[in-house]
């Protein structure tokens, strides 16, 4: 699928939902009517893309405008395992399987595969998620399931408690607060990061926790971190 719009609160809260381009409407149009330059809600194009990317469904500008919450929703929702989220100035490079980073930033890997969606409320909550990082010099297996990562381990050091009080940057402040999140993290002898949006009624919460399967390096001062588990949770 091809998502056509949304924004990080209003995504979690409503969901995603099919919208098509309407020749007479010269808009997106979706069940709950016309999506202009003032809707917020998730969409996304059912009838698909080009077809040339077959390991799961792909966003852009994603980590400087914020989109990993959004990306998930919609995953969840359409009950498809992997997201695919590319930085600005960035490019993931695919050949027989195997993903390369090259550009500026990097991109954000979900992996729903083991994901649990609490289905019994209309609130939004989920368990199990995987997220990682990656750069240029990393390599993703995507047949496989395997990463590569290119710099040096990291040393750990002590910190204080891990808290980004906008993690869907809902104030705007350039986004990256998730990387950044995960970067201190992976530097941090703390085994628990914790986000939360701004928003409230409802808010959310964003959790990300090291265990066995987490890898980190560092290279050139830029972190790369997989395999990170991820729990969101609405605050009501």
């Amino acid at each position: 699928y091809v998502i056509a719009n949304g924004f990080n609160p209003v995504a979690l809260t409503n969901g995603a939902a099919p919208a098509v381009w309407d020749i007479d409407e010269s808009d997106l149009v979706y069940e709950g009517g016309v999506c202009d330059s003032s809707c917020d809600e998730l969409l996304y194009n059912r009838f698909k893309g080009v077809g040339n990317f077959k390991y799961g469904i792909t966003d852009t500008h994603f980590s400087d405008r914020e989109r990993a919450l959004r990306l998930l929703r919609l995953l969840a929702d359409t009950r498809k395992n992997f997201g695919f989220g590319v930085d600005t100035a960035t490019s993931l490079n695919v050949k027989n399987g195997i993903m390369t980073v090259m550009g500026l930033d990097g991109v954000t890997i979900l992996d729903l595969r083991r994901a649990r969606v609490d289905r019994r409320t209309d609130s939004f909550n989920i368990e199990n998620v995987r997220i990682s990082y990656i750069r240029e010099g990393d390599t993703y297996n995507a047949r496989r399931k395997y990463f590569r990562l290119g710099g040096e381990p990291i040393a750990e050091v002590e910190t204080g408690e891990l808290v980004n009080n906008d993690i869907m940057d809902e104030a705007d402040a350039g986004g990256f607060q998730m990387v950044s999140l995960l970067a201190d993290l992976a530097q941090s002898t703390e085994k628990i990061a914790t986000g939360y949006s701004q928003s409230a009624n409802p808010g959310y919460q964003v959790t990300l926790q090291k265990d066995r399967r987490t890898r980190a390096a560092i290279q050139n001062g830029s972190v790369s971190i997989v395999n990170v588990k991820m729990t969101v949770e609405t605050l009501e």
